[in-house]
Formats: C-alpha cells, structure tokens, sequence
C-alpha cells in the first residue's frame, strides 16, 4: 500500500514507531528522527529548529517557517487559507504537498491528551491544538485523502481508523 505517514507529537503514536515499514513518504514533527528514520522533518517554532541543528543529517530533508529558513531548512509554503500555526500543521500541509497518496496522521491526539512525547527546549510545553487547526485539518481534507490513526476518538472531522486495522494494511 502507499501512502504518505505524518507523525504528530501525541502519545498514541508511541506503539506505532515500529509496527510497519519506512514508508517513501514519511513526515515527523520536531524531534521524530530520535524515534523513526522519517525523511521530512518539520519544526515551527525557534528552539526545536536550533535543537534539530545539532543533528543534521544529510539524507533528511528539513522543514520551518520564513523566520528559520537558512540552510538546510526549507520553508512549508502557505496554501491557499492554510496557514500552518504549530508544526503539526506545518507537517500536514507539507504531505499534501509531497504526494497525492492517502495521508495518514499518527499521534494526532485533539481533544484526548494535551501532552507531547517530547520535551521542549526551555522546559515542558503542552502543546494544544485550536480551532484554526481544525478548520484548516478540514480544508487539506477536502482535497486529500486524511484519516486519523487511533484507537481513542480525537475532536477532528477526518475519517478515523483503529490501529490494529492501520497495521493490518500494511502487512497483508
């Protein structure tokens, strides 16, 4: 099956890391190369950015916001009404850029847990999404094929789907 995997930063991920094999399209938020050999890296905010420069790897391609942009880092260009606020967002907007495949979102955790696998630069950060989240989450769906990977039900209007079922399609 192909598809394009984005990793958000919520704990449902966490028994996913190593359940199926690298993908040719893999998209990770801040910190996921300590955790998965993902090819995209996307960080929106000053500090993951400097944090992630002590570790560039040549054969990841790394993503942020016009602020941060000096090489390596790419900039996530602005679509349409989607202007990403948080680099779960950044991170999704970038897959619909990469790939018309099926997207889906692992550790996305809306409305079931405000706590992140990662700790900050500058100390511990509960990262919570808003309302533009949703609505711009929405507007990617419309255009692309999205669901959301978890067992528990996230507050998104994207299709769901079980873990358990997720793995199954990648190990018939």
């Amino acid at each position: 099956m192909k598809a394009t995997m984005v990793w958000l930063n919520g704990p449902s991920r966490q028994d996913l890391l190593q359940s199926f094999p690298l993908q040719e399209n893999e998209v990770g938020c801040n910190f996921i190369r300590r955790d998965r050999a993902v090819g995209h890296v996307v960080c929106f905010d000053q500090g993951t950015v400097k944090e992630n420069n002590k570790n560039i790897e040549a054969d990841v391609n790394y993503y942020t916001r016009d602020a941060y942009q000096k090489p390596p880092w790419n900039v996530v260009h602005q679509w349409h009404s989607v202007d990403p606020q948080n680099s779960g967002m950044m991170a999704l907007l970038l897959a619909t850029q990469l790939s018309k495949d099926p997207i889906y979102i692992l550790g996305l955790d809306w409305g079931i847990s405000t706590k992140s696998v990662y700790e900050y630069p500058g100390g511990p950060s509960e990262r919570k999404y808003t309302i533009g989240c949703k609505r711009q989450l929405k507007i990617l769906s419309e255009t692309h094929k999205i669901t959301a990977v978890n067992d528990d039900v996230p507050d998104v209007d994207i299709p769901l789907i079980g873990k358990k079922a997720f793995i199954e399609m990648f190990n018939k």
